[in-house]
């Protein structure tokens, strides 16, 4: 863990509401995220499961939290753990017992993984649900984890089972203050290291080089590494969406598109911006640019509590089918004859406008529940032309206030007068 320690009040707070909407006769079981192997004995690197994290704020893997809501709608809840051996304490050191994780996460009871059964057996009643995560892939490959997978799967098998995403989702879409906190410092991770990296771009670097920069900046300021694959692509590179960083080298003359974002205790930035290897736009690229640019702020003005989804990728659509004519690459003819199921723009702006991010840099979202304060979510428009090598995507973080919304990612240099001094300062 590289982050600084989250007061254990803040899971408990996180608790609270989950259990205030959990429905009353049910069990649920959030399993917490397991080892998995790559070879026989190379694990991935480990990240903890979201939700179990967002309750619990535990990093350990192999961790079962469970609550029992009655009928009467009292709420039993309890952490179980792996009981201590020597084999793991040799390899990894220092076994947390029941006591430390009492302290940790503020859960009273905390039993060993060979209680499980008993204590599920013991609180379950005819007619219970079931929540739970069981649908997460990684618990078919658990070999501490399975035979509780099996335990509920087999008790619960003529039962009603739904997702725990069903209930958590409407909790972590609304950003509690210490969680805007959480993403600031990521975003803050992200800005001083893309700011960093601005310095050392030249041409006939390779893209997978400036991922090392950043990977280096990001594990330098405490981040645990990328929030997700970067997306660092030159050239023709640039009109491809989730392009990872290969041997391209950088030409001047072409422009470089980095799609980044750090992670900090979980926590995901995502931002985009996009530089001239020269250090300077050419007429068309500024063209384009200046385009994605006025549509990145018309649609941020857009964004206030009681907005719906589907009203604002309407908007932004006429915004972007404006934006495309006055470049030259649609004519109000394709408007006009357009598929209202795959509108004209879509030629060169694929992707969706907006998501969620929090835990998950995609985080849980509903396209049909309006924007409300406390939603944190990107913006990010983006005009991609392969048959001029050219592809601009422009990426804010924004956070949804009573009255509209701010820019949270805003120290990331975006204008293109200022990206181009910083190019040559450089």
């Amino acid at each position: 863990m590289r982050y600084d320690r989250i007061a254990p009040l803040f899971f408990e707070k996180n608790r609270n509401r989950f259990l205030e909407a959990l429905p009353k006769g049910c069990i649920a079981v959030i399993f917490a995220q397991s080892t998995v192997f790559r070879t026989q004995d190379v694990p991935y690197p480990f990240r903890q499961n979201s939700a179990f994290f967002y309750l619990c704020g535990c990093e350990d893997p192999d961790l079962i939290y469970v609550v029992i809501n009655t009928e009467e709608g009292s709420a039993k809840q309890a952490l179980f753990v792996k009981s201590k051996n020597t084999f793991d304490q040799i390899w990894h050191g220092y076994l947390k017992d029941e006591k430390h994780f009492q302290g940790w996460t503020g859960i009273e009871t905390v039993l060993l993984h060979s209680d499980f059964e008993n204590f599920i057996s013991s609180n379950y009643r005819e007619g219970f649900s079931l929540y739970s995560n069981l649908e997460e892939p990684s618990l078919r490959f658990s070999k501490n984890l399975r035979p509780r997978v099996d335990f509920i799967q087999a008790l619960f098998k003529d039962s009603v089972s739904l997702s725990i995403s069903s209930v958590l989702s409407p909790l972590r879409m609304r950003k509690s203050p210490l969680e805007e906190a959480l993403i600031k410092r990521a975003i803050r991770i992200t800005a001083e290291s893309y700011k960093e990296l601005l310095g050392q771009i030249r041409e006939g670097q390779k893209e997978y080089e400036l991922e090392a920069i950043l990977s280096s900046a990001f594990l330098g300021r405490q981040a645990s590494g990328f929030s997700f694959p970067p997306i660092i692509a030159a050239g023709i590179n640039s009109c491809y969406l989730h392009h990872e960083a290969g041997p391209t080298a950088l030409k001047n003359g072409d422009v470089l598109l980095m799609d980044i974002g750090a992670e900090y205790a979980n926590y995901a930035a995502d931002i985009c911006r996009v530089v001239p290897v020269s250090g300077q736009f050419t007429t068309r690229q500024a063209e384009v640019y200046k385009a994605v640019h006025s549509v990145l702020n018309a649609s941020i003005d857009l964004l206030r509590p009681g907005l719906f989804w589907t009203e604002y990728e309407h908007v932004v659509g006429e915004l972007m089918s404006q934006a495309l004519i006055q470049l030259g690459l649609l004519k109000g003819k394709d408007l006009e004859e357009q598929d209202p199921m795959y509108p004209a723009y879509k030629r060169y702006f694929m992707h969706g406008i907006s998501h969620h991010i929090g835990l998950d840099v995609h985080d849980p979202s509903d396209r049909f529940v309006a924007l409300e304060k406390g939603n944190i979510i990107t913006v990010e428009p983006g005009i991609y032309i392969p048959e001029e090598n050219l592809g601009i995507r422009l990426e804010q973080m924004v956070a949804i206030r009573e009255n509209g919304a701010e820019v949270l990612s805003a120290d990331i240099p975006i204008e293109l007068e200022d990206i181009e001094a910083l190019m040559k300062r450089s």
